[in-house]
């Protein structure tokens, strides 16, 4: 069943979630900077997989420090979108559970006692 802890313990994942994502978009704004625009566009292209194999390859060589940086920020940032939208669907399907219980029934989970 639907508990209060539950709905806390997601509000406190999607809240260092969203602390996450804010940390490395900073991070991947200083690395932006630092690689320059022709750098940056072409590690996008690589990143989406825009080249061909040979070219892929080609970029793959010449992959450095800064570069790995950046596409590894790249990589957080997907992992940590993907779970901050699951976070979000879970409350709200824990939320609409919730609200479409008797009120008896969300008094007793909150444990708090109905008086008569």
């Amino acid at each position: 069943m639907i508990d209060r802890e539950d709905q806390e313990f997601l509000s406190q994942m999607a809240q260092q979630l969203d602390a996450t994502i804010q940390e490395l978009k900073e991070e991947e704004a200083k690395s932006l900077a630092a690689l320059g625009k022709e750098r940056v566009h072409e590690l996008n292209m690589y990143w989406n997989k825009e080249f061909d194999p040979a070219e892929m390859e080609e970029v793959k060589r010449f992959i450095d420090h800064d570069d790995r940086k950046l596409i590894w920020i790249w990589s957080r940032l997907e992992q940590s979108h993907s779970r901050r939208a699951l976070v979000g669907q879970s409350y709200m399907v824990m939320s609409n559970e919730l609200m479409n219980l008797p009120s008896k029934t969300v008094d007793e989970q909150s444990g708090e006692k109905e008086s008569d």
